[in-house]
């Protein structure tokens, strides 16, 4: 068991919010609860269907146009889901307990529309077991509802006062200074910080013709931040951005990451994080 500053891991390997957080049970060969952690998909308080476009066939069958909100691009893929979920009372009672049987170590991830959204979620979340809940104020295909640093501190800060649980603010780069951004955390207590979300980019194809780059092409650029966050702050940091490879795990950890979570790679090659995972236990 490792302590991140009060969040509990069974290992630094975690599982991030994304590719496979709603459809894990797609690939029974993996197994959630050797990982780390499990970080949920972000949920909010009201469902959402985000960007998803849908087509209806033959007036009976409505499928995703999945390729209108994801699409791979050279080293990486471009996503502009834009928080699609089912709300928070259908992730408490259909998705939570399907991760507790699976004895996964969950992290919950949240998004809202001002400061009271998050506080909602995060009492309702209270009284479940969780290793900690993820802000998530970085998603480049939502536009978030403050850039004022005051109010991020102030968002932290009723975080912080009403959670039960350790709680992890997942950073981006672009629209607001993340040093800035992590100071605000450091100061009121968070215990961790995410580093880091897609970054946005331009795509003709997508549905609103940008989208959030996330895989291999963001890794040099979270490297950097990971190690300009672990030389101005004394919070955790966990590292996120093109972590593929066992040698990916590496660079981040001798950049002074405290954990590593696995994104895109779900995408592609969904053995990998699992595959890796062993290796480092059978080296121990």
């Amino acid at each position: 068991m490792i302590d991140l500053n009060g969040i509990k891991l069974k290992n630094r390997f975690i599982i991030a919010a994304g590719p496979w957080s709603f459809y894990w049970k797609i690939w029974p060969f993996l197994n959630p609860g050797i990982f780390g952690a499990f970080t949920t998909n972000t949920f909010t308080l009201e469902p959402r269907e985000g960007n998803l476009e849908f087509i209806k066939l033959l007036d009976k069958k409505i499928f995703p146009k999945i390729w209108k909100v994801l699409r791979k691009i050279p080293n990486g893929w471009i996503n502009s889901s834009g928080w699609r979920n089912p709300g928070i009372e259908w992730a408490i009672k259909e998705f939570y307990p399907d991760l507790r049987k699976a004895k996964a170590n969950i992290i919950f991830s949240i998004g809202g529309f001002c400061i009271e959204d998050y506080v909602i979620l995060i009492e309702t979340l209270n009284s479940l077991e969780l290793a900690a809940i993820e802000l998530n104020i970085s998603c480049p295909n939502v536009k978030f509802f403050s850039k004022d640093f005051k109010v991020l501190k102030e968002l932290f800060s009723k975080a912080k006062k009403c959670s039960k649980h350790p709680l992890i603010v997942k950073i981006g780069i672009n629209d607001l200074f993340y040093l800035e951004v992590v100071g605000c955390a450091e100061e009121v207590g968070i215990n961790a910080v995410n580093a880091i979300n897609t970054i946005e980019e331009f795509h003709p194809g997508l549905k609103n013709r940008r989208g959030g780059m996330g895989g291999r092409r963001i890794k040099p650029i979270s490297l950097e931040i990971v190690k300009k966050l672990k030389l101005v702050f004394g919070l955790p940091v966990i590292a996120t951005g093109g972590i593929y490879f066992i040698e990916d795990c590496q660079d981040f950890f001798k950049r002074g990451a405290d954990a590593v979570s696995f994104g895109s790679v779900f995408l592609s090659r969904p053995w990998l994080p699992q595959s890796i995972l062993k290796k480092v236990q059978s080296r121990a």
